[in-house]
């Protein structure tokens, strides 16, 4: 990836890191804090100024990705091949969504990615989010991520906890909730975190000048 940056920046120091760094920046305000991703994919971590803490892996989705849009996504499938959902929002999925299981199998199974695939079912749950079944399914997916991801941390009630990406936006008032029983106190939401990203960077080349005594 630094090639084609080397090349139109010529001049530049290229970076190329993950994108737990630009979560971390971006929420970063001064004191320690925990930053959860929940968007197509899941992840957590602490960073505290100077270094990032990961305590448990991100193991993508198949095997992990707790309270992302594709492992909703999958619950709802799941839920409705199974004949699990309400008659009403059986109803309502028919109208917008897959009911060909051999065509979810083949974007799953055979399709490039799979995880993009099935965070397309999360709008579904977010949007009837106060039906029951649905607040139900939610909770029961974000506890599970602080279960595993949050509470990893040591003396993790001590910190705020900060999420980015469309699913911790679209889903705050339950965040507030599961944060809530875990004791914690819930930090920043956002949705997208360039412009805080270009924010701190911004203010930490302004205190690197200010030091070197470039700006009067």
């Amino acid at each position: 990836m630094k090639t084609p940056f080397k090349k139109f920046f010529v001049n530049s120091e290229i970076n190329v890191l993950h994108d737990l760094d630009a979560a971390c920046y971006s929420m970063y305000d001064g004191t320690p804090s925990i930053t959860g991703i929940l968007g197509t994919g899941s992840n957590s971590c602490l960073f505290d100024g100077e270094k990032i803490h990961e305590s448990a892996p991100s193991l993508g989705y198949t095997l992990g990705d707790e309270a992302s849009g594709n492992y909703i996504g999958r619950k709802l499938i799941n839920l409705y091949f199974n004949n699990k959902l309400s008659d009403d929002l059986k109803s309502k999925y028919e109208e917008k969504y897959e009911t060909d299981i051999a065509k979810i199998n083949a974007n799953v199974y055979s399709g490039s990615r799979a995880n993009v695939y099935l965070a397309k079912f999360f709008p579904f749950v977010s949007d009837n989010k106060k039906d029951p079944q649905m607040q139900k399914l939610i909770l029961d997916c974000l506890d599970e991520f602080f279960y595993l991801h949050i509470s990893c941390f040591e003396n993790y009630e001590s910190h705020k906890i900060n999420f980015i990406g469309s699913v911790a936006y679209f889903l705050q008032e339950e965040l507030a909730k599961i944060a809530t029983k875990y004791n914690c106190t819930l930090g920043m939401v956002i949705k997208n975190p360039i412009d805080k990203l270009i924010e701190y960077h911004f203010n930490k080349i302004k205190t690197s000048l200010y030091k070197s005594n470039f700006i009067p």
